[in-house]
């Protein structure tokens, strides 16, 4: 399992054995670079050790629109301390070493992808180690050229199935998503802000 390029594959054993248990999944996110290189990799260190079974990793960037401000201040931490996707990546690297069957699912804005070029930005971060990556302002209506470039790079597109979706955007979820679809059970961004709406998660599975 560590020399695979087929990303869900990691996830769906996983999925398996912990079926086979009848347990949830922990999946913590973490942003890289927060705030430091050394003092992230000493945070997924810690996680791992205490029984995480996927990572989930956020790639630093300047306009995190979907985020609040919890996350907000991990990207800007990042930044100022000179985090780049380059380096970034060479945490992936480092992390997929470290902990080979550990599925590591990717938040990244889809600034990325535009300025690398799909095609490299999947083979770098399929390279690297990434099993799937979700870019959260990419909607599944446009979604089928970054699927069709992480599939090709043997990395899982993950897409985003909204609170209260339509049928047709829930079709295409389904459709385009490897691995694991993100199911968002508030309006809003990230964090605790109180004029969001949440929805009973049971809601939004069931919607799926």
């Amino acid at each position: 399992m560590t020399t695979t390029r087929d990303g869900a594959s990691r996830f769906e054993a996983l999925f398996a054995a912990l079926d086979e248990k009848n347990e949830g999944a922990f999946v913590p996110f973490l942003m890289l670079n927060d705030p430091t290189a050394e003092d992230s990799m000493e945070i997924i260190r810690t996680v791992v050790e205490a029984g995480a079974d996927v990572l989930e990793l956020g790639v630093p960037f300047s306009d995190p629109v979907a985020d609040g401000p919890t996350i907000q201040g991990s990207h800007i931490r990042a930044l100022d301390n000179g985090a780049t996707v380059d380096n970034s990546l060479n945490l992936v690297r480092q992390i997929r070493e470290e902990f080979p069957d550990t599925p590591v699912g990717m938040l990244i804005y889809g600034n990325v992808p535009f300025t690398r070029g799909l095609n490299k930005f999947y083979e770098e971060f399929g390279a690297a180690g990434a099993d799937a990556i979700l870019i959260p302002d990419v909607p599944v209506r446009e979604g089928a050229p970054f699927a069709a470039a992480a599939e090709k790079a043997g990395v899982a597109p993950v897409f985003i199935a909204p609170a209260r979706a339509s049928e047709r955007t829930l079709e295409g979820v389904a459709k385009y998503s490897k691995g694991y679809i993100y199911a968002v059970s508030r309006d809003g961004v990230t964090g605790t802000e109180q004029e969001s709406q949440t929805l009973g998660l049971d809601e939004v599975v069931a919607n799926i």
